[in-house]
């Protein structure tokens, strides 16, 4: 078992911030594709969801839900400890991995909302035999005081 950090966000904002380097990416794949086939309109969106599945992975997750606390299970063997990048916002988690050793290997990218806000100050990680496990505790719902 090993941990992983955990970047706290605040906002969703910080949790996309590197998108556009993937996007970068999936666009000069779908370009390529396009190339290949000998261009011709009609194809584009094709094109595009073919980039996304030969560059991206993303496993499906398992929530558990027990006493405040929440977990999500997911799939990432192949990948080392220091390779893993985990952001936790109030409403959602990405998990994001790209191996540095291995050519080719998919980037793993999984975005999850949380099904109620979490304390993302008491949010951990960890890497255990390929399954990342991140534990999270639900926000305290602040007590609105009763007006007579």
């Amino acid at each position: 078992m090993t941990r992983i950090p955990v970047e706290k966000a605040k906002g969703a904002e910080a949790a996309f911030a590197d998108a556009g380097e993937l996007t970068e990416q999936i666009r000069r794949l779908a370009f390529h594709l396009f190339e290949s086939r000998g261009g011709g309109d009609g194809h584009d969106l094709d094109d595009w969801l073919e980039a996304e599945r030969e560059l991206i992975l993303a496993p499906r997750p398992e929530l558990l839900q027990q006493d405040g606390r929440l977990e999500i299970r997911m799939p990432a063997e192949g990948y080392e400890p220091g390779e893993i990048h985990v952001t936790a916002s109030p409403g959602a988690l990405v998990v994001k991995a790209a191996s540095e050793r291995k050519a080719g290997q998919k980037i793993l990218l999984r975005t999850i909302e949380w099904p109620q806000p979490i304390d993302v100050d008491r949010t951990t990680a960890r890497l255990d035999n390929g399954i990342l496990h991140v534990t999270a505790i639900r926000q305290k719902q602040e007590q609105q005081p009763v007006s007579a």
